[in-house]
Order: C-alpha cells, then sequence, then structure tokens
C-alpha cells in the first residue's frame, strides 16, 4: 500500500505540473459509453476517457446512439491518445485521435456530444473556435441530440438527478445545494451537518464564492472551484486486497486543485515513514519531470484521528503547498492528499483552499 499509494500520488501530483501531452497508441477493444474506451497497449488494457466532449448520460434520451456512434468511430482500430497525466491503472483523460481525425471533435461534430469547455485552456484560440462552430452547425443541422430544442446538456443532467436523490433522502438542503458542485453526480451530495460546519467556517472568501465539495460518502468537504475532474480506481495488490483511490482535479485561473483519498491494506510502516517517502517520492519525481522542487515539512496538522502535515513547496516555477494525512484502522491505511499549485506565491487562494479541508 504504502508504495503504491504515494506513486499514484506523484502521478496526480506531476499530471498538473506537466503541460507537455504525452501520446498513448493502441487498440480500441470496447467501447463503453459514448465517453469511454479500452485500449490494448503492449498487452495492456488501459481505460480512456474523451476529453473535451460530453455525451448523454446513460440514462438520458440519445446515449445509446452516442455509444454506437463512438464504437463506429474507433473499435477495432488503432488511436493515439494525446494526454497530460496518468494514474495507474486509472481511467485516463484525453483527447483520442483515429486515422489523424480528433474523435471527440467529430462527436460533436455528428450531434451526440456537447462541447466541454471545462478543459478548454488546452487548447489554443483557433481550436476553441472549430470546437465551438462544429456544435453550432450540429445544431442548426438539428443532428443527433439537437433533434430536441430543449436538450440538456449532461452536468445539468447530472445536477437535476443529484438534487432529486438528495430531496428524496432528506439530507441536502436547498440552500446548499445551490452551492454544489457541477461534477458527477455522486459528488455533489453532501450532508447537512457537512454544509452548516462549512457555513460557520472562518474562511469566508473561499465560502462565498467555490461550491462546498464532498464525496457521496460525506467523508470530508472542501472549498474548491467546480467543473473539475473526479476520477476513482479500485485496484489489486499482487500481494492481495484492493486499494481504493479518488480524486478530485480541477484548474481555475491558473491554479490546479487537487484532493485525493484512498484505502487499502498497509504493510508494517510507521507513519513517519510514510511521510517521508511520500514527499522523496515528490521530491524526485517532479525534478525527473523537469520541475526540480523541495517539498518542505512546515507543522503537523493533525484532524479527526488523522496524523497530518502541511509542507510549502520551495525552489520550484510552481508555489503552492501540499497537506498529508494518514491514519490506521486495524489493517487498513486510510488517507487524504490535498494540494495546490500556482505561479503566483502571494495567491491568498492557496491557504484559504488547504484551510478549508475538514475530515467530517
Amino acid at each position: 500500500m504504502k508504495r503504491f499509494f504515494v506513486l499514484f500520488i506523484l502521478t496526480i501530483f506531476c499530471s498538473a505540473l506537466s503541460t507537455k501531452a504525452n501520446t498513448l497508441i493502441g487498440r480500441v477493444v470496447e467501447v463503453e459509453d459514448g465517453k469511454t474506451m479500452t485500449i490494448e497497449n503492449t498487452g495492456r488494457r488501459v481505460r480512456v476517457a474523451l476529453k473535451l466532449a460530453e455525451p448523454p448520460e446513460k440514462d438520458q434520451p440519445f446515449a445509446d446512439v452516442a455509444r454506437q456512434h463512438l464504437s463506429g468511430l474507433v473499435l477495432g482500430r488503432e488511436v493515439s491518445v494525446s494526454y497530460t497525466g496518468l494514474g495507474a491503472e486509472a481511467l485516463l483523460l484525453g483527447r483520442v485521435f483515429c486515422d489523424n481525425r480528433d474523435v471527440g471533435l467529430q462527436m460533436i461534430r455528428d450531434g451526440v456530444a456537447w462541447y466541454d469547455r471545462s478543459s478548454e485552456s488546452e487548447l489554443n484560440e483557433a481550436e476553441q473556435s472549430v470546437y465551438l462552430n462544429s456544435e453550432q452547425a450540429a445544431r442548426n443541422e438539428h443532428r443527433g441530440i439537437w433533434q430536441d430544442p430543449a436538450a440538456v446538456a449532461p452536468w445539468e443532467w447530472r445536477k437535476a438527478s443529484a438534487a432529486k436523490l438528495n430531496d428524496r433522502a432528506g439530507v441536502y438542503p436547498a440552500s446548499a445545494r445551490k452551492t454544489a458542485t457541477p461534477v458527477a453526480a455522486s459528488s455533489e451530495r453532501t450532508a447537512t451537518g457537512s454544509a452548516n460546519r462549512a457555513a460557520s467556517s472562518p474562511v469566508k472568501a473561499v465560502a462565498q464564492k467555490w461550491p462546498l465539495y464532498s464525496p457521496s460518502n460525506n467523508l470530508f468537504s472542501i472549498r474548491v472551484p467546480g467543473a473539475g475532474e473526479e476520477l476513482s480506481a479500485e485496484i489489486d495488490l499482487k500481494q492481495g486486497g484492493k486499494v481504493k483511490i479518488n480524486y478530485y482535479i480541477v484548474g481555475h485561473l491558473k491554479i490546479a486543485y487537487i484532493v485525493l483519498w484512498a484505502s487499502g491494506p498497509h504493510e508494517d510502516e510507521t507513519l513517519n515513514a510514510l511521510f517521508d517517502r511520500t514527499v522523496e517520492y515528490l521530491n524526485n519525481s517532479t525534478a525527473s519531470h523537469g520541475f526540480p522542487c523541495d517539498f518542505v515539512q512546515e507543522k503537523d496538522v493533525p484532524m479527526k484521528g488523522y496524523t497530518g502535515r502541511r509542507y510549502k513547496i520551495h525552489d520550484c516555477y510552481f508555489k503552492g503547498g501540499i497537506r498529508n494525512y494518514f491514519k490506521f484502522e486495524g489493517q487498513t491505511l486510510k488517507a487524504y492528499f490535498v494540494g495546490v499549485l500556482t505561479e503566483d506565491p502571494d495567491n491568498p487562494e492557496i491557504k484559504e483552499f488547504l484551510d478549508s479541508f475538514t475530515i467530517n
């Protein structure tokens, strides 16, 4: 667990650092829905999700049409995926190309996906115009989803579905619902207690402009910009057991915000050794990516039975901070990782974001 967890952390962290896209080439062996496919590369299978193109949710009209359309474009064919980060055996997000054709853009142009502008910062102005014009052309021609003049975007569909679920459960007040994070439906639910605690938080600047993010199981809450990406993976370990890993990452005004939570079986290692190993891997990995950084411990920040430590980033192009939390529960290690990166070391949002994190 210890080695796997810190390796996953550095992968996520360095995906935020890296500005150069990497490429994965393989053959598509399965299409799960209108966004997700499985690619086989040198005997290894990797699940890949399209960036920038958002097809209907599985319970929305035209969801099956989108899946069949994506299958027709890529199934059984060789594709290349342009990505900036890869979580070990987790979902890979990227732009997919087949025969030099942008598959996501084609899905938008054919009227089976919306243009998801939450990642448009990765496109230059000319590319953004192409994506916008392609969606508008599909609208004008009433293709696919645009046959319905009142078609609901999938992110709005997820918000509405989450609101209905929470209304039935009676755990999500209307006042809190207004600030729900527009990501996956499971991420938009938060308990009344969490909302009330956040409302009384001294971090008023963040509370006013950012929604309260909390996973469906209400493990924690944090104030963070919306429109981020939430991914999860359950990975089998060779020595037995599984590691459950989740993370939420969002880029906002040239600042990268990361929240990661994980649990799995642990080996006989002290918490101090876990902290030291995590920082060692982060330092070594950022250096290998061309960003030699020094993650320096500042102070301990215990919380709700977790041992926590706060670190600042020195001697690096990027500035910011991270907080690590570990806790042993029997043979299970539970962990949280909260990080923020920015080019502006004096930006008050660094501390505001980190201070808003609360383990429930």
